[in-house]
């Protein structure tokens, strides 16, 4: 036994004496509302009430006023332990609804009519209050995104409304998991690691298994949070001494779904466990790319919960980053499409789940702009932003959608919007730099790389789209060193053979400065690595060999091209254009009567075409 953990109370306890009695009246009231009860079913009449009263030596006249006497007594005390039974199941229920489902909607209106019930209950409206920040907490820690300032003030709100818990009962541990839930909100890990350390510390040593799984849960997510910080662990931690702050994390997860299961009374709290299943996931995907043991966890997630809607969405995110980064030269194209199609029966089902939630339609989003089917992408974003306008993720890939439709004043519009609820995301003033490149706003893309730079986002999409704006702005010399460098970066991440796109830069400046070999060379390269949609690279070479007047290469590129991807619009264009150069009539052309062919931006706006001589004055 615990030092901490006071010994039970022996016979000769003043509080045990004291719940003893308290127990014995209990059961006395009990029996007499019991006898009360049989009085009135069997409604005895006043010479029966005289006989009793003979009987048992309290006399006739006493007997037959005993009715009349105990009734009103008798009565409150029913009503009152009716009333406090229904007030419990309230409480009971409400903190089911919100502990396994994370409801705090519902589990607050549960608690509102636990108060109309009795309004003088301390307890119901303790829990109000602790739910009333939960709630406020629950949809900042979900936002993906820096707070605004009003947000900010929303987190405050909930730590000032949990150091009034705190103060009110200061060894209850949910005021200490709603502080460290605030602190998280807020960023302060460090501050939030200890409350939440001693929210579960409190809740073992009472026994509350449910808070105490709940705070294991979001100390594993804090420690994991700080550590993709940079920090090499926490200073307090009394479970372990975190020198690998993620085996940590993962051991605190684990010890919070079987906390869960602990839990249990009948209600389903086991239920809850979905959620450290789901962040032991989210972990393996993020932190250690293991995908399919990210997809195990989130299998187990839907075995403890089959309607889990957000584990089938972060279960069809897995499966379109393995769809997505599969190298299409060793795996089989069976297994490839059948990752694609589980991915999007995962966000169906999502969808299917909780047709209100925002990030299904993401995903469908995701899945079809991956698969260059832009239009029906920009759809489901719509609709995801439909649901949450401030939903930066959406904002942000139907942005990139647009740039890919050549719309790029709606796409910089999105970003604009993107960027005003994430400033500090160098990402965002790299992709709106690209779409100002494209509308040949260059100072404006030049501020916005500087923007990036200061933020820290000198990646190598940064230095490649660097190059791009000095392609634009004609200094070839210097986009080819800046493609050097950018390839130097994905050397050390260990992706530069997936770095296509830097080769096909490189082979656009070495043409532009009339150096046709190094030029042919670069193009070869980025159609020899390209893993991820490489028909983007045959028609980028299509279009090279094109404008050489090497005009039957041209046509096996884009021929090639159309082989990887039949619905390629640009490269059934510049199929047709080709053998229309070579004086041959395709029996069927693969663009004739095809929206492809009437969408003007196919031919004039796809980067990749840019070096096709049709691409400027298509017929």
């Amino acid at each position: 036994m615990s030092d901490s953990t006071p010994p039970p109370p022996g016979p000769n306890d003043e509080g045990s004496a004291f719940r003893k009695q308290f127990q014995q009246l209990n059961e006395r009231l009990s029996s007499l509302a019991s006898t009360l009860a049989r009085v009135r079913e069997v409604k005895l009449d006043r010479a029966q009430l005289a006989k009793i009263g003979k009987f048992t030596g309290i006399g006739a006249a006493v007997a037959m006023a005993l009715p009349l006497i105990l009734e009103p007594l008798l009565s409150d005390y029913i009503k009152r332990q009716l009333m406090s039974g229904l007030r419990d199941n309230y409480t009971k229920t409400a903190s089911t609804i919100y502990f396994r489902d994370g409801n705090t909607t519902v589990a607050r209106a549960l608690v509102d009519k636990a108060i109309e019930v009795d309004p003088r209950d301390a307890e119901a409206r303790y829990l109000r209050a602790y739910l009333d920040g939960m709630d406020s907490v629950y949809q900042l820690l979900n936002l993906e995104r820096t707070l605004t300032a009003g947000e900010q003030d929303d987190a405050h709100r909930a730590l000032a409304g949990a150091e009034f818990l705190i103060n009110s009962h200061e060894d209850d541990p949910r005021g200490y998991l709603l502080r460290g839930q605030a602190f998280m909100a807020l960023e302060r890990y460090e501050e939030a690691f200890e409350a939440l350390a001693r929210a579960r510390d409190l809740a073992a040593e009472q026994g509350k298994m449910a808070i105490q799984a709940l705070a294991l849960w979001r100390l594993g997510v804090t420690r994991l949070e700080r550590a993709s910080g940079g920090s090499d662990g926490l200073p307090e931690d009394r479970l372990e001494m975190a020198a690998d702050p993620f085996q940590a994390a993962m051991l605190e997860l684990s010890r919070s779904v079987a906390s869960f299961k602990l839990a249990d009374t009948g209600s389903r709290e086991a239920e809850a466990g979905k959620w450290p299943r789901l962040w032991r996931g989210i972990a393996l995907r993020n932190e250690k790319w293991d995908l399919d043991g990210a997809i195990a966890e989130f299998d187990l997630a839907l075995e403890e919960d089959p309607n889990f809607a957000l584990a089938e969405f972060t279960r069809g995110e897995a499966y379109w980053a393995k769809w997505i980064s599969a190298d299409r030269t060793r795996v089989p194209p069976k297994t490839v499409a059948e990752w694609q199609q589980t991915a999007i029966d995962a966000f169906e089902r999502a969808r299917e789940l909780d047709p209100g939630l925002a990030r299904p339609y993401f995903g469908l989003g995701l899945m079809f702009g991956s698969d260059i089917k832009y239009a029906v992408a920009k759809r489901y974003f719509d609709k995801a932003l439909e649901r949450n306008p401030r939903y930066l993720r959406a904002r942000q890939f139907r942005g990139r959608t647009l740039h890919n439709m050549g719309a790029f004043e709606d796409a910089i519009k999105d970003f604009d919007a993107a960027i005003a609820l994430e400033p500090s995301e160098a990402s965002l003033f790299v992709y709106r730099a690209r779409s100002e490149i494209a509308q040949n706003n260059l100072v404006q893309a030049r501020t916005d790389l500087q923007q990036a730079r200061a933020l820290g986002g000198g990646d190598r999409f940064f230095q490649l789209t660097e190059a791009e704006l000095s392609l634009a702005l004609g200094l070839p010399e210097r986009a080819i060193s800046q493609v050097e460098a950018a390839r130097a970066k994905a050397r050390a991440a260990g992706t530069a053979r997936d770095f296509a796109e830097a080769f096909e830069v490189e082979a656009r400046a070495h043409y532009a400065r009339g150096r046709i070999e190094a030029a042919l060379d670069a193009m070869n390269a980025a159609v020899a690595r390209s893993t991820y949609r490489p028909e983007r690279f045959l028609l980028a070479r299509g279009c090279l060999l094109y404008d050489l007047d090497l005009t039957a290469n041209a046509l096996t590129d884009f021929s090639m091209a159309l082989l990887h991807e039949p619905e390629y619009g640009p490269a059934a264009y510049g199929e047709l254009q080709t053998l229309r150069r070579l004086g041959l009539t395709p029996e069927a052309p693969r663009l004739a009567g095809g929206k492809a062919a009437r969408n003007a931006y196919w031919r004039l706006n796809d980067p990749y075409a840019s070096l096709c001589g049709f691409a400027a004055a298509p017929a």
